[in-house]
């Protein structure tokens, strides 16, 4: 008795799914890209509580509208992909390395950065400029910038991982 095959997609459909997963992947790097470049300009920039919250506001509504939508299309595309070619969820290091890096990001994204970006809007609306010499505020905002950073740097590495596919295969035949 054979192992069945799982069904593939045909070659429109991989070529669809391929192009959903690099255009969401693109833009959740670019907009962590600015969403950094904000964060660090915020720091320097602003002269008032209007510009500081503004400041805030744009990378919330960054991290609301853009990254969460597109690290999700990225990763559900990038599962399906990975369930509907031969490249499969383990056969291959560099996708499961990316699988592993993706789930990590999106759970330090959801639990950490997130709630961090909407506390610092939130001050800042709240207490205007003087947020700047909140305890907290400072360092949530220390916390943005360094895992921000990371996150930013992890994100370049997956890039590289799905462009470059180094290491080869693994020793599981399945998945």
């Amino acid at each position: 008795m054979s192992a069945r095959q799982p069904t593939l997609f045909s070659k429109t459909a991989r070529k669809w799914t391929l192009w959903v997963h690099v255009l969401s992947s693109s833009l959740w790097l670019g907009s962590a890209l600015a969403m950094m470049i904000l964060t660090f300009a915020k720091g320097r920039s602003p002269t008032n509580a209007a510009e500081l919250h503004a400041f805030c506001l744009c990378v919330k509504l960054i991290d609301d509208f853009v990254i969460i939508a597109s690290c999700g299309v990225s990763a559900l595309s990038g599962i399906l992909l990975s369930w509907k070619t031969p490249w499969g969820f383990f056969r291959y290091w560099w996708v499961a390395v990316k699988l592993c890096i993706t789930v990590a990001l999106l759970c330090v994204g959801a639990g950490l950065l997130g709630p961090w970006i909407n506390e610092t809007e939130a001050l800042a609306r709240t207490h205007g400029w003087a947020a700047r010499e909140l305890p907290r505020y400072q360092t949530v905002e220390r916390e943005v910038t360094v895992l921000g950073s990371v996150q930013l740097v992890i994100l370049g590495f997956v890039l590289y991982a799905s462009i470059f596919k180094p290491w080869g295969k693994t020793s599981s035949p399945g998945c």
